[in-house]
Formats: C-alpha cells, sequence, structure tokens
C-alpha cells in the first residue's frame, strides 16, 4: 500500500472531495489523521503559490520557505540572500558577515 505522501507526489493536480474537510472538523475517529495529512500538504502548496506570485520565490525556494513557516520554524539559514525578502522568518544568510565563533 503507498503511503499519502507518495500517492500526493505522483500528481500535479489533486480534486479534494468536501468529506476531507468534514472528517477533519469532525475529527472522524478513522480517517481525520489522513484527510489532516492531505489537507496539510494542500496548505502547504497553497501558501508556496502565494509566496511565488507576492515575492517571486522560485517554486522549490516557495516550498521549502512555506513548509518552514507551516511547521513555525523560527530561523531559516540559507546562502540564498533573495530569500531575506520573506518576513515571516529570520534568516542567516552565510555569505553575509556573522561571527561563527563563541563570544
Amino acid at each position: 500500500m503507498a503511503s499519502i505522501d507518495a500517492l500526493l507526489k505522483q500528481h500535479r493536480l489533486i480534486a479534494l472531495d468536501t468529506c476531507l474537510w468534514i472528517y477533519h472538523f469532525e475529527r472522524h475517529p478513522k480517517f481525520s489523521k489522513a484527510a489532516e495529512r492531505i489537507l496539510s500538504a494542500v496548505n502547504i502548496l497553497l501558501e508556496a503559490a502565494q509566496l511565488r506570485a507576492l515575492h517571486g520565490f522560485r517554486t522549490p525556494d516557495a516550498i521549502i520557505l512555506a513548509t518552514a513557516k507551516e511547521h513555525r520554524t523560527t530561523l531559516m539559514v540559507t546562502n540564498d540572500q533573495s530569500w531575506s525578502k520573506f518576513p515571516d522568518l529570520a534568516m542567516l544568510c552565510l555569505s553575509e558577515p556573522v561571527s561563527f565563533h563563541d563570544s
């Protein structure tokens, strides 16, 4: 049996039946966890699309940033200075002058 994540990754466009939302909101004993996982993946992709539209991030970068935001990351370590235009996360850009020694 394929995992939900593996199955979702195989498709470019996914249609959702309203039952997923019902299972999620009503905390269905059998299907709420699966519905939650699917809706979480879709929410991350929607957020990534919005970041791409608003800030011009490339798709892979937008997905990384949306995932970090979804999981409430507090610091993003990168060497991509363009990520600094994402206001929701503190950024550490390795190419900027920082001290890596204990004070």
